[in-house]
């Protein structure tokens, strides 16, 4: 598949350009395309999930937003458990959550 076959590289250097010209919003609004793409692999829509959580954790984003990147990684954690992701996740929660209070 030609879409597959792009993968997310090319999706995360559009990203680092997106966040450089403080343009995140762009970058967020692509991956929560993948998220909600049923026809890709579930890894790759994981993967997008959490990659959302990071650009609103990202020191340089403009847009930076602690309570957003929370929201996202919880969503990954109870929309896909078993991800591999979820283990980074977790850790990024307890952070975000200690740094919040």
């Amino acid at each position: 598949d030609a879409q597959e076959s792009r993968g997310l590289g090319d999706v995360y250097k559009r990203q680092v350009e997106a966040i450089s010209h403080k343009q995140a919003s762009k970058a967020v609004n692509v991956y929560l395309d993948m998220v909600k793409d049923t026809g890709l692999a579930s890894l790759e829509r994981e993967q997008a999930l959490y990659q959302v959580g990071l650009i609103y954790m990202n020191k340089t984003n403009v847009h930076k937003d602690n309570y957003s990147a929370l929201y996202y990684f919880k969503q990954l954690l109870s929309r896909f458990p078993d991800s591999p992701y979820c283990i980074d996740a977790k850790g990024h929660v307890a952070r975000l959550e200690a740094s919040l209070d």
